[in-house]
This record gives C-alpha cells, sequence and structure tokens, in this order.
C-alpha cells in the first residue's frame, strides 16, 4: 500500500538527520500528491499524473513553492524505484515571469480579461474552470452540459473511487452562457472541431500564450 511506502519514505527522510519539522513537510508534499492523484499504490504513479500534478501546482502555489514540491517528489518516486524518465522538470525563472501572475486573485482576473480582448474566449473559461474546481487538465474532458447545470462533475477513477469536483453558481451561469453562445448542448463543453476532448498540450500551450501577452 502507498501508505506504507510514505512511512517508509518518511524513516528515509529522518535518518538523513533532518528536523522533524523537514520530515513534517517532506510527508505533507507527498501526501498532497497521492491524495489528489488518488494513488492507491506505487503502480498507480504514472508520469502523467505527475505531470498533471505539477499543472494542477501552477493553478494553486507560488513557483518556489512549487519547485520544493517537485524536489520532494522527485525524492519520493526515486526511492520507490521509477527511474529517471519519473523525474519533473523545476519552473524556470522565465516561466515564473509569465504563469505566477494566475497566484495573484488581481493578476488572475487581468489574466482572463486579457483573454477576452484577445478574443481567446474559450481559454478563459479554462483558465476558469482550472482554477475554480482544481481539477486537472486531462479531466476537462468531464467537464460537459450535463454536469455544469448539475453543478458538479463526478470523476470515476477506475471504477472503484468517486471524485467530484463542484461548480460554484457564479462559475455555472457563465459556463451555461458560453456553452448557449457557442451552440454547444449536450455533452463535452471544451472540445476540438471534431467533438474530440482538446489536447493538454494546446490547452497548456494557450494559457502560457495568455500569460505571456500580459
Amino acid at each position: 500500500m502507498i501508505l506504507e511506502d510514505v512511512e517508509l519514505y518518511k524513516r528515509k527522510v529522518k535518518l538523513s538527520e533532518n528536523e522533524d519539522k523537514t520530515v513534517k513537510q517532506y510527508e505533507g508534499y507527498v501526501l498532497e500528491f497521492i491524495t489528489w492523484a488518488d494513488i492507491k499504490s506505487k503502480e498507480d504513479i504514472t508520469k502523467q499524473k505527475l505531470i498533471d500534478f505539477k499543472d494542477y501546482m501552477i493553478f494553486q502555489y507560488k513557483t518556489s513553492t512549487i519547485n520544493i514540491k517537485i524536489v520532494i517528489l522527485n525524492s519520493f518516486t526515486n526511492f520507490l524505484g521509477f527511474n529517471a524518465e519519473y523525474k519533473l522538470e523545476q519552473l524556470t525563472v522565465q516561466e515564473k515571469a509569465t504563469i505566477e501572475n494566475v497566484l495573484s486573485q488581481i493578476d488572475y482576473e487581468r489574466l482572463l480579461r486579457i483573454a477576452d480582448r484577445k478574443g481567446k474566449i474559450r481559454t478563459k473559461y479554462i483558465m476558469k474552470v482550472l482554477a475554480e474546481t482544481g481539477i486537472r487538465i486531462s479531466e476537462l474532458k468531464h467537464i460537459t452540459v450535463e454536469a455544469v447545470k448539475k453543478g458538479i462533475a463526478v470523476f470515476d477513477s477506475k471504477g472503484t473511487v468517486e471524485r467530484k469536483a463542484f461548480i460554484n453558481k457564479k462559475l455555472q451561469k457563465e459556463l451555461l452562457k458560453y456553452c448557449k453562445e457557442k451552440g454547444i448542448t449536450t455533452g463535452i463543453i471544451f472540445k476540438s472541431r471534431n467533438g474530440n476532448p482538446l489536447n493538454e498540450a494546446y490547452i497548456y500551450k494557450e494559457i502560457q500564450w495568455v500569460a505571456r501577452t500580459s
């Protein structure tokens, strides 16, 4: 079980003569990831889940905090025996200048206005959904017209565990208005012309473009 692995990792960190405060920090950051990604055993850990978690952190924390968490996650996956391919890259100073703006409420709202002004309406609502629901980019496909009407999106993880993302009333109203304007009456809201979920790399690139334009 993954919690047993975390306990062993915690002991390793402690044996490295780290203070109790540091040990607790390491444990807390690892537990944050396994809870968010619904990890039950180390076999559940994939590079994609690690990348998705990194994407999520970009909308939640400062760059310095993200990089600390990445160091700890890399240490944890290395402890579990995963190869170098699972190692996450830290955010660079340049990335900090472009995407950390999302962290401030004032700057976040400014990014939304920029996306609006540049005609990136879909990107604006994608940013709002990611920031206000805490879901991963890969989970945007679960944001459907039906889910928005209910005010909640339910994710079935491997057919056994349900995860839920709540859509507040204000966002619900805005998304329904967006769907009406775009003629989206059912199914996935953020999709390509052929009806498939948007490519994750494309979404991330669009958000970065808006950030760099600010």
